[in-house]
């Protein structure tokens, strides 16, 4: 069958992030099982118009074409599917009436979410908050999401909020696609804790060097970039004072192991952050023993695989998760409910099994 990927950004075409690993881990999981696979994303940067990674066609559309039709009719696919809901998702829905529409809502967003965004962001994100947050939530967004032939979530919280969001009760959970390498790597003996992710004001890197000066036995290892140059500069002049601190930059994840690595010799993954969706690292480091903690408990990955931190003490979560080798129990537990979930070969069947089923359904569930 032919799957036409919609996304708001893709992994190694300008900007880095969650969605894009995702969109790139999900075309490619399609791919290798036979599927004809097309991504198309807003252009970014310098990004070409149209471009081929390992057989891969990436399309990139400049915000003149947005409003065309004819890239989706030209692509033709079977199946068109949203990473996200976003404006593209509407046109190519008017674009291809009689084709099957599948929406991923990765981060259903309500307006408590945009303030958050907006209090933590810098003065570019904030004047940029408003138009994304239409882009991503505006009407013809909730036209797609009632509309779409099956809507699903990576979460099952993220389930229950898009359904009271939306009124729609037939969503189900569409899990993440995550490749676990089979090459394993010897874990520190000495406590490891890692960051992985942006180093912008909503992931409140800062508090991970504020332990870091409180646990002097502990290795802290970060692995990220901040957008702003001058915020990064300042946080990897922080690292360079204290001894424990490890600044990796940021790691793509599919052109090496670097980040298979480093989640298998860490015993804690960090996440500072003020909002997240389901954070695609819960799944990686989860997926490879890592205990989680974290101030953020979607489908409770930090209460149950970890230590949720809801008073904002994350020492005394550190701590605790040290203390006795609970780290490791939880761990555990964590790599055993995410393998049996979004494990590379079980996800992906979930997904081939939707498209079928809709494609046997010719009708189709359209509003």
């Amino acid at each position: 069958m032919s799957v036409c990927i919609i996304s708001s950004f893709i992994t190694g075409f300008g900007k880095t992030g969650g969605f894009g690993n995702m969109t790139r881990q999900h075309a490619i999981a399609l791919q290798q099982h036979g599927c004809e696979v097309t991504v198309v994303v807003p252009r970014k940067g310098n990004q070409s118009r149209l471009a081929y990674d390992n057989d891969l066609r990436i399309i990139g559309l400049d915000p003149s074409q947005f409003f065309s039709f004819s890239t989706f009719r030209t692509i033709d696919a079977d199946i068109y599917h949203s990473q996200n809901p976003n404006f593209l998702t509407f046109i190519a829905m008017l674009a291809q009436p009689k084709k099957k529409h599948v929406v991923t809502y990765r981060d259903p967003r309500d307006f408590a979410d945009l303030i958050t965004e907006l209090r933590f962001g810098t003065w570019k994100s904030r004047l940029m908050a408003p138009f994304i947050f239409e882009f991503e939530n505006g009407p013809f967004v909730t036209y797609t999401v009632k509309n779409a032939d099956l809507v699903g979530c990576p979460a099952n919280y993220l389930v229950e909020k898009t359904k009271r969001k939306y009124k729609r009760s037939d969503i189900i959970l569409l899990p993440n696609i995550e490749r676990f390498p089979k090459r394993r790597f010897q874990r520190n003996t000495k406590p490891t804790v890692c960051f992985v992710g942006r180093l912008d004001g909503i992931k409140r890197p800062e508090i991970v060097f504020e332990l870091a000066e409180s646990f002097r036995d502990v290795d802290f290892i970060i692995a990220g970039e901040a957008q702003a140059a001058r915020r990064h500069r300042a946080l990897a002049a922080k690292a360079a004072e204290l001894p424990n601190v490890t600044m990796l930059g940021a790691i793509d994840k599919f052109k090496s192991d670097e980040l298979s690595r480093l989640y298998a010799q860490s015993w804690v993954l960090i996440n500072t952050s003020a909002r997240e969706g389901l954070p695609l690292t819960f799944i990686e480091a989860a997926g490879r023993g890592c205990a989680i903690l974290s101030s953020v408990n979607p489908d409770n990955f930090a209460s149950g695989f970890g230590y949720w931190v809801q008073d904002g003490d994350f020492a005394k979560g550190l701590a605790a998760l040290l203390a006795n080798n609970l780290w490791k129990t939880k761990g555990k537990l964590g790599q055993r409910y995410v393998k049996q979930i979004y494990d590379e070969r079980q996800a992906t069947e979930v997904h081939l099994q939707a498209y079928r089923n809709l494609l046997a359904n010719q009708e189709g569930i359209r509003r």
